[in-house]
């Protein structure tokens, strides 16, 4: 089992159905393209992500992926874990009137 196995299996175990492998990132980009990304994380709730960053280990990659605009990923794909930020962490609010954005990642 190499390491970035062992990670997935530690995250499939805390996050089930949210853990996926082998996607294509042409699914999660504005550009449509890019290989598959070995682990994709989609989180919804900082306990996810806090689950995510128990189960990382030293040395494999980590990617975090907003709405994937202006993201280029190689045909090769992205050997590490992918999280993809979903609902409120996604969520992106402007207020004219106080001059600020709120931003959920």
């Amino acid at each position: 089992m190499t390491e970035i196995d062992d990670v997935a299996a530690r995250l499939t175990a805390a996050l089930g159905p949210a853990v996926e492998r082998d996607v294509p990132f042409a699914s999660l980009t504005t550009y449509g393209l890019g290989g598959p990304a070995a682990v994709l994380v989609r989180v919804r709730a900082e306990s996810d992500l806090e689950a995510v960053a128990r189960a990382l280990t030293p040395g494999v990659p980590f990617l975090c992926v907003g709405r994937g605009s202006n993201l280029l990923v190689a045909d090769e794909g992205f050997d590490g874990v992918a999280v993809l930020l979903e609902g409120p962490l996604a969520e992106i609010a402007f207020d004219p009137d106080r001059s600020a954005v709120t931003a959920g990642g």
